[in-house]
């Protein structure tokens, strides 16, 4: 079975930007590519623009998760880098404002 969901994976999602599912719950395709679909809506609900493309929306359970930890990026982002001076320094990249605020005052 393991092998077969690989395979669903390397089929729908060959750039592997949903790594978060916990593979053992699809027991048919279609419960993966129903998952699948939700999460690209919260995508392109969320984040239009895909400027947080690097959060992978599979590891939340419902979209307002999703929604939070994408708001929370922004409000760092705004906060602390607001015309964008540090553009090579990704919100996404961090867990905690502090790490990221350490990495704007250390550039």
């Amino acid at each position: 079975m393991h092998a077969l969901r690989s395979c669903w994976q390397a089929k729908y999602d060959p750039d592997h930007i949903f790594n978060g599912f916990c593979f053992n719950r699809f027991m048919i395709i279609d419960d993966y590519l129903l998952k699948l679909h939700v999460r690209l809506n919260w995508i392109k609900e969320c984040d239009p623009e895909e400027l947080y493309s690097k959060i992978d929306s599979s590891k939340y359970e419902n979209m307002f998760q999703y929604q939070h930890f994408l708001d929370l990026r922004k409000a760092w982002k705004k906060k602390y880098d607001p015309d964008n001076m540090h553009s090579e320094i990704d919100s996404c990249d961090y867990n905690r404002v502090e790490e990221y605020y350490k990495a704007i005052m250390d550039d």
